[in-house]
């Protein structure tokens, strides 16, 4: 039997494969508990603000079917980074280039999907100061995926990146 020191040295086994799950699990029900918050927030708010919210049956079916389709975006692509050995959230270099599934519809679909979910929580609720977070929350991230991320992987991924990006959109064919 063999015994693992950490969890780097249990690399391909099932303890690993569990704990790479039960990580992923958690980090994703990090991001829906933001977003929850967040809409909380927008609430409170529009509360102090006495702005009328647009809560309705249908605000909750559109912001559940936003939420789902968020969730898609984020889980889906995130299995994808553990197939290839690839850390969402890592302090060191990546290795790979991921440019299937999901990642050859938007370089960006984990973001796409953190966004959704925080809308669709929005939506859900019926805020309109949520609207207003929503749209600094994209503007900020496109910044930060604009100057940060693409020119690191700029640096580390060179010539293979740019022909990424000539053929792969940051956000989705609409929003290039």
């Amino acid at each position: 039997m063999k015994i693992c020191r950490n969890l780097q040295s249990c690399q391909g086994g099932i303890f690993y494969t569990i704990m790479k799950y039960i990580y992923l699990f958690l980090l994703n029900l990090l991001i829906i508990s933001i977003s929850v918050y967040l809409a909380k927030l927008s609430v409170d708010i529009d509360t102090f603000f006495n702005f009328s919210g647009y809560y309705s049956s249908i605000s909750r079916g559109y912001g559940l079917t936003i939420m789902i389709i968020g969730g898609f975006f984020r889980l889906l692509p995130s299995l994808e980074f553990y197939r290839k050995q690839v850390s969402i959230l890592t302090l060191k270099a990546q290795h790979v280039l991921i440019t299937e599934g999901f990642f050859s519809v938007s370089r960006n679909p984990l973001y796409i999907g953190i966004l959704l979910i925080f809308l669709g929580c929005l939506v859900f609720i019926g805020t309109i100061s949520g609207i207003l977070m929503w749209i600094v929350s994209f503007i900020l991230c496109n910044w930060w995926v604009k100057y940060r991320e693409e020119y690191y992987m700029k640096q580390v991924f060179g010539d293979e990146y740019r022909k990424y990006t000539e053929r792969t959109p940051r956000w989705l064919r609409l929003i290039k």
